[in-house]
């Protein structure tokens, strides 16, 4: 029986060693998979990182050459560097694209490019895009007229509390364009207008007093803004 037992322990330790190895290999395994997962989320924030210091790099680029600070003034230069970074997701580069395209700066006018650059970076969160949406919505330029996407994207751009934005708003309420007429409201954007110095608000003001359209009738406002809008 003794030979017996020492073949039964030698199987257990070759069995333990087996086992052993096997632990070990899968060890191995799950050494290398973790070390591949890590290296491709480094590679992944790498890349990520490195796209938004391109972003700003080219969009920053781009503003001097537009405004000619710290570089002489140059559109085709600036128009490529805010293209780039377009292209790599910068909502404000978007903008000026928009803006270089519409007004034939540096690059061919192309209003229908410039309005979809222009969406792209209303979604993206660009106030002064929203108003160029507006602007183009109203006048229909390019795209059919349409007064109420209009006086949707001029709300939109309204947290900016731009002067131009109040006073277009205050006239779509004056006018019911797009929005249901209200004296009240035009009242409203067309105060807030000529707080800013706005001349056309100012006097809208004073003919809303002098004749009590959203505000209570006051001579005295009315001819006070009546000389405000004539001095300008």
């Amino acid at each position: 029986s003794k030979p017996i037992t020492n073949e039964s322990h030698l199987e257990n330790q070759t069995s333990q060693s087996n086992e052993k190895k096997k632990t070990n290999k899968n060890l191995r395994l799950l050494l290398i998979i973790a070390s591949a997962i890590v290296l491709v989320v480094i590679v992944f924030f790498g890349i990520m990182f490195y796209n938004v210091y391109l972003k700003q790099k080219d969009y920053t680029i781009g503003l001097q050459y537009y405004n000619g600070v710290q570089k002489q003034k140059d559109y085709t230069q600036a128009y490529q560097y805010f293209l780039k970074s377009a292209k790599l997701g910068n909502e404000n580069a978007m903008y000026y694209v928009g803006k270089m395209l519409l007004n034939g700066e540096g690059i061919s006018q192309d209003k229908n490019a410039a309005y979809q650059y222009f969406l792209k970076s209303a979604n993206n969160g660009n106030k002064l895009a929203d108003q160029n949406l507006g602007d183009m919505l109203y006048s229909g330029i390019v795209v059919t007229q349409n007064y109420s996407e209009a006086f949707k994207w001029y709300n939109k751009a309204d947290s900016q509390n731009n002067i131009d934005v109040d006073e277009k708003l205050g006239e779509m309420y004056l006018k019911g364009y797009g929005v249901t007429q209200d004296y009240k409201n035009a009242a409203k954007y067309f105060a807030l207008s000529a707080n800013k110095g706005d001349a056309d608000s100012e006097f809208n003001m004073g003919y809303f007093y002098d004749n009590g359209y959203g505000v209570g009738q006051d001579y005295s406002l009315a001819l006070s803004w009546y000389t405000k809008a004539a001095s300008q």
